[in-house]
Parts: C-alpha cells; sequence; structure tokens
C-alpha cells in the first residue's frame, strides 16, 4: 500500500535465510471480491543491512475482507513462522494471530504506549512532541496494545515535516525487523505496556487541527511545521478571530499569532 513503511519492511525481510510465503495488501474497491491471490509476485528489493541486493517471489493477496474465511485458509496454508504488520488498516483477526509459530508483530511509528492509534504521527506534531520512534510490539485483540519487544528513537528538528520524519522512522524499522531476524529463533523479552500511560487518539478531525493561543511557542512551531503541509490548514482561533494556517514565515514575512509564552510569525490564509 502506499506507505512509507512498506518498502523497508519487505526489504528487511528479502534474506536469503527466509523465506516469504506471502504478502498480503489491502484493496478498498467495495465492488472487488473479499480477496484475490496474484500468484508469483516478483519483487526487487534492497537489503539495507547488509548493502546486498536480491529479489523474491512470493505470492501476493489483495484483501477487502480481512475476516473472510476462505482467506484464512489460504493464509494457514503458508504455515508462517512469524507475522510482520506495518501500515495495515484494520485489526488483525485473533485467527490469523494465531497462525504464527514464532511471532506475529507490528512495526508502529511511535514510542508507545503512546500515541496508539491510526495516524500517530499528526499527533506527535500535534502535541509538540520533541522525539519520535519505533516500536516492534506483539499483535494483541485492541489496536497496538500487545507487549513491546524493540524500540528506537529519533530526535524531531523544531522545523521537522511529517515526510522525513515518517521516511526516517520506516527506516528505523525496517532496522527493528532485521535486528529481530538476526535473533530467531530466540526473541527479545516482552515487556508489557504500562496502561496508565497509553494515549489513543483517533483519525484527526477539524477541532484537532486548531491551535489554541494557550499553547507554548515551541509546540504551536513544531506542529505547523510538522503537520501544516500533510493535514493542513490548521487554524488560529483567538478574539474572535479564526485564520487558515498554511505554514511557517520568518518575522516579517508572515503575520503574528500571539501564543501563551510569546509570538510566531505563520503564513496563512484568512
Amino acid at each position: 500500500m502506499p506507505c512509507a513503511f512498506s518498502a523497508p519492511i519487505l526489504s528487511a525481510l528479502a534474506r536469503p535465510e527466509i523465506e516469504l510465503v506471502g504478502v498480503v495488501s489491502p484493496q478498498s474497491a467495495p465492488d472487488s471480491e473479499p480477496f484475490r491471490l496474484i500468484r508469483g509476485l516478483r519483487t526487487r528489493a534492497t537489503v539495507t543491512l547488509s548493502g546486498q541486493e536480491g529479489h523474491f517471489a512470493a505470492p501476493r493477496y489483495m484483501v477487502r475482507e480481512i475476516n473472510h474465511p476462505r482467506l484464512h485458509a489460504e493464509l494457514a496454508s503458508l504455515d508462517p513462522d512469524l507475522i510482520i504488520v506495518a501500515c495495515y488498516p484494520s485489526l488483525i483477526p485473533a485467527e490469523i494471530v494465531a497462525m504464527a509459530r514464532i511471532a506475529a508483530l507490528n512495526v508502529h511509528p511511535a514510542l508507545l504506549p503512546r500515541h496508539r492509534g491510526p495516524d500517530p504521527l499528526f499527533w506527535t506534531f500535534q502535541a509538540g512532541d520533541d522525539q519520535s520512534g519505533v516500536t516492534l510490539h506483539a499483535l494483541s485483540p485492541q489496536y497496538d496494545a500487545g507487549d513491546i519487544l524493540l524500540q528506537a528513537t529519533t530526535p524531531i528538528g523544531s522545523d521537522e515535516s511529517l515526510p522525513p520524519l515518517e521516511r526516517r522512522l520506516a527506516q528505523l524499522g525496517g532496522e527493528l525487523v532485521g535486528r529481530l531476524i538476526d535473533d530467531l529463533p530466540h526473541l527479545p523479552a516482552p515487556v508489557p505496556q504500562d496502561g496508565a500511560t497509553a494515549t489513543w487518539e483517533p483519525w484527526p478531525r477539524t477541532l484537532d487541527r486548531i491551535i489554541d493561543p494557550g499553547w507554548m511557542t515551541d509546540r504551536a512551531r513544531r506542529f505547523i511545521a510538522g503537520a501544516a503541509a500533510t493535514h493542513g490548514p490548521l487554524t488560529y482561533r483567538a478574539d474572535q478571530q479564526s485564520v487558515s494556517i498554511t505554514g511557517l514565515a520568518g518575522p516579517g514575512a508572515g503575520r503574528e499569532i500571539r501564543l501563551r509564552d510569546g509570538s510566531l510569525f505563520v503564513a496563512w490564509r484568512s
């Protein structure tokens, strides 16, 4: 699917000692079949950890109904040792999770238990976080709630936008999968998530794109730089004024919004 995490994860699996038995991709067309099999898919992938290039061939399943019993039978016939999920838009059924003899894992672009949910990078910027990361965790009956096996962190630049951060996190995700493969069949000791510090956030709504004058300047700056291009325009509301923000601007080049600890120049459209 069109996601920065797909290629690095597949690349991490493109090793001579790994047999890729199947690739499952979502298909959203409402008039399509519940699932269809494209046999003999051949894809070039780069093994990022060793610098080697290789080819792998595997059946590809285009899936509209992840709970379809015939799909479950097809996947069970693959007899997988390991299931790796990245960017899949729906909860993986317990029946599929149980098929993995070693582990069924998800690659999540946030430092769990913080920022569970379908769009964690938006909320990373909305919160003004100065660091992010990737979590490799066990699949569970609840989204992003399974035990943590591996994590990697990376700092977020004060003017960094979402696409380069997503690409960097995707590479980190591929490296985590590579580390996991290096130690198979042994797994890192699983660490349960702390439910008391967990945050769950939905798909962003209009209300979530509003910048409040009570915010600190650093939070507003990070949010505008990070999310205005991909999730904007954002909105600033103060003194019965509402303006749509399209990005940051240098002093004198934009207009000023006043925040709790100072002011920030932004580019906006009224």
